[in-house]
């Protein structure tokens, strides 16, 4: 086995690796995003709520 052929190994292995890290990471991360857009959606009415009620609290003129 040649240097070349070693190296080629072992960065043939890194970037498999690092290919599966980055797929498993994201297929766990999606049921996460999905939760999250999922609870902002419904969390949308009270947010929405929230800041018309304390709009005055942070502008500088408050329109009443």
């Amino acid at each position: 086995m040649s240097v070349t052929d070693l190296t080629n190994a072992i960065v043939g292995g890194m970037n498999a690796g690092l290919e599966q890290f980055l797929e498993g990471t994201l297929a766990a991360m999606l049921p996460v995003i999905w939760l999250a857009i999922i609870g902002l959606e419904l969390g949308r009415p009270y947010i929405m709520q929230m800041i018309e009620r304390s709009h005055c609290a942070w502008a500088l003129t408050c329109s009443g």
